[in-house]
C-alpha cells in the first residue's frame, strides 16, 4: 500500500506498508479497502494479502501503521461495507459475514 501526493504533475511517495491485498485477480470486485472511523480516528480496513484478516491501518506522522487485526473464517472475495460504527459486512468465499471490530484486536 502507497501513500501519494501530487507534486506537480508527478506523485511523490509519502508512506507506505507491504502485506495487502485490495483486488482478487479475475474478480470484477474493486472495493476491497474501505475506510471508517474508528474511535475518532480515520482507519483504512483492507484484508491482508492471504485475505485471511482484516487489517486495520491508520496514518500517523508521515507513517502507515497497523492498528487492529481481525481473525476471518474464509477468505475475503468481496467488498468491506459499513453497517454502522463498529460494524462491517464482509463478502468471503463462504458468503457476507457481519464482523464487529470492537470484538477484535483493533486501536
Amino acid at each position: 500500500m502507497r501513500v501519494v501526493r501530487r507534486d506537480g504533475w508527478q506523485l511523490v511517495e509519502v508512506a507506505s506498508l507491504a502485506g495487502f491485498s485490495n483486488h482478487v485477480c479475475g474478480s470484477t470486485e474493486r472495493a476491497l479497502p474501505t475506510a471508517m472511523l474508528i474511535g475518532g480516528h480515520m482507519r483504512l480496513l483492507v484484508p491482508d494479502f492471504g485475505r485471511r484478516n482484516l487489517r486495520c491501518i491508520a496514518r500517523q506522522s508521515g507513517r502507515l501503521l497497523e492498528t487492529g487485526r481481525c481473525a476471518l473464517p474464509a477468505l475475503v472475495t468481496g467488498s468491506i461495507r459499513i453497517v454502522s460504527a463498529p460494524e462491517v459486512r464482509i463478502g468471503l468465499r463462504s458468503g457476507w459475514r457481519w464482523v464487529r471490530l470492537d470484538a477484535c484486536t483493533v486501536s
